[in-house]
């Protein structure tokens, strides 16, 4: 009996001590609960291979018979400090991003560069661009140029005015798109926002070359004088030239300072004449369209101080007009009749 009773006794502290080796006296803990909490902490060691391996903070299912005391299905665990910086340092950069992208969007005006046009073509009244350095006189709108009157038979309409200025910038369009240059954009409107400005204007001139019929600052402003093409015996011709001259002076404002054809037949000539100004498939030379091919139209060059400083190659003259022959037949006719009559004249006054 009393070997009994001395069993009893060990298995009594033995339970006490928590029922196996390295276990925690069950007095040390004030609960169940405590106790089933420290167990479930000791699973969760690193190295464990009880360890979960998930990051859920909660460990399910543990066996309360290994412990020989009834626990919950469920054991909360508490999350290790470490793993707080880490998830809530997510949040911030992703919040910087989002933040950043908003500011730009904010930020980024709504007119650009790229929502320019190139080129305004003003054809109305000033101001106009560069005048105090370029033009020289009064420059006034192009309708009031004795070339107008002389093709309009007067000063043009408010319609008619509307509609050569049409022609001027489809034709400009179609000088460009003919000698495949398809980017770039213009306007006669002065609301659109536009790089850079081409003035067609009367009462003025160039006064560094009397004959200049159109002049740019290279890389920026220019003007095309129409007093310049009284050739023009009809509102077609006016209008080419007008197109044509201009274009040329776009070529400049584009930031080209030279005149690549050298021969006379394309609109990019220094000299051009009446016939090549006023031909509808007249286009700019394959070196030209080269050039203009690999410029940056939506940019102007560094501001200039004054008329010394400019970049004064962007002049083109116009040639004297070659007669057309009908016209050279009625002049040889006319002499011829002339001549005999003054013959005749002489011949009666000897006699």
């Amino acid at each position: 009996m009393a070997r009994i009773r001395t069993l009893a006794g060990g298995f009594a502290a033995w339970v006490a001590l928590g029922g196996y080796a390295g276990a925690a006296p069950l007095s040390w803990f004030d609960s169940q609960a405590s106790l089933t909490a420290w167990y479930a902490n000791q699973l969760n060691n690193a190295g464990n291979i009880y360890a979960p391996t998930t990051s859920s903070n909660s460990i399910t299912n543990i066996n309360s018979s290994w412990y020989g005391v009834p626990t919950p299905t469920t054991v909360s665990v508490p999350v290790a400090k470490s793993a707080t910086p880490a998830a809530v340092s997510v949040a911030p950069t992703v919040q910087a991003a989002t933040t950043s992208a908003t500011y730009a969007t904010q930020v980024t005006p709504t007119t650009t560069a790229s929502n320019k046009v190139d080129a305004f073509i003003n054809m109305g009244s000033g101001p106009y661009a560069e005048a105090s350095d370029l033009a020289s006189g009064n420059p006034q709108p192009w309708f009031k140029s004795p070339a107008a009157s002389a093709v309009f038979g007067g000063t043009p309409t408010a319609a008619e005015q509307s509609q050569f200025t049409s022609d001027v910038l489809a034709k400009v369009e179609k000088t460009f798109s003919q000698s495949g240059l398809n980017d770039f954009t213009f306007t006669t409107d002065p609301n659109v926002p536009a790089t850079h400005m081409m003035s067609v204007v009367s009462g003025a001139s160039y006064s560094g070359n009397a004959n200049a019929i159109g002049i740019t600052d290279v890389g920026n402003n220019g003007f095309s004088f129409i007093d310049k093409l009284n050739y023009a015996s009809n509102e077609d011709q006016l209008s080419w030239a007008v197109a044509h001259n201009v274009s040329h002076e776009l070529m400049h404002a584009f930031g080209i300072g030279q005149h690549p054809d050298q021969t006379g037949d394309y609109i990019d000539a220094g000299t051009a004449n009446w016939s090549l100004l006023t031909n509808s498939n007249a286009t700019f030379s394959p070196s030209a369209v080269s050039l203009l091919q690999n410029v940056d139209a939506s940019s102007v060059s560094v501001g200039l101080l004054g008329a010394e400083e400019l970049h004064l190659d962007g002049d083109q003259i116009l040639a004297a007009p070659v007669p057309e022959p009908a016209t050279v037949a009625v002049w040889m006719i006319a002499g011829l009749g002339g001549v005999l009559t003054l013959r005749r004249r002489t011949g009666r006054q000897t006699a």
